[in-house]
């Protein structure tokens, strides 16, 4: 096949069945062999120094510019590498971050969980009684670090208590965390609340934001 195009002098590919540039259909037959000017594609002979028709200097090497990649997928590899350093920034971070605090094995009324480990115990805030509820039948301790805190309280209900009745009484909804059945709560303040029936028991996570909740686990 030709490597030339008859009819307009342009490089033609391998196996190409028709010119790129001028769509000129390409011959299979072998064809006379003719020079064209690497630089405007006009016929010319062996005899001429220099194209006549755009000047070019045929005697001269010809160099094959080489395409540069970097400045062609500048903007996609800078794209890429910003997508991956928000990824990080996002996930990563914080993860390590959380890693890096750790956690601590708290303990109310016998059962345990775990929580951040930058999490302070506030005694006289746990010890402080509420209103209707007899200091007896309840076991509460608070958490705090900053404008966060998490508590954690056990109510106790004499044998037989219909405990997920008072829980549909308090409001909220039915949901279940940690692989346990439970009712999440919303309050005015802010607060987020998820009780669920442990025995004779009521136990109840209460977080100031909802993002706690991933931090906390019943062990």
């Amino acid at each position: 096949m030709a490597e030339y195009c008859e009819n307009c002098g342009a490089r033609l590919k391998d196996d190409s069945k028709f010119c790129q540039e001028c769509g000129n259909k390409v011959s299979s037959e072998p064809l006379e062999q003719k020079e064209f000017c690497p630089n405007c594609g006009v016929i010319i002979t062996d005899s001429e120094n220099f194209c006549e028709n755009c000047g070019t200097n045929l005697n001269a090497p010809q160099v094959v510019e080489k395409e540069d990649l970097m400045e062609k997928y500048r903007i996609p590899i800078l794209i890429v590498l910003l997508a991956v350093t928000i990824v990080f920034a996002v996930v990563a971070i914080p993860m390590i971050t959380e890693y890096s605090i750790g956690t601590q094995i708290v303990d109310v009324d016998g059962n345990d969980f775990k929580i951040p480990a930058d999490f302070e115990f506030n005694k006289e805030k746990s010890e402080a009684e509420i209103e209707d509820v007899s200091s007896e039948d309840l076991d509460r301790k608070i958490w705090e670090k900053g404008d966060e805190h998490i508590q954690i309280a056990v109510i106790h209900y004499d044998p037989g208590t219909d405990i997920d009745k008072i829980m549909v009484s308090l409001g909220g909804y039915r949901e279940e965390k940690y692989g346990i059945p439970g009712h999440h709560y919303h309050f005015g303040d802010g607060d987020e609340a998820f009780s669920y029936q442990k025995g004779d028991d009521m136990v109840s996570i209460i977080v100031s934001n909802s993002n706690l909740y991933n931090k906390i686990e019943p062990v």
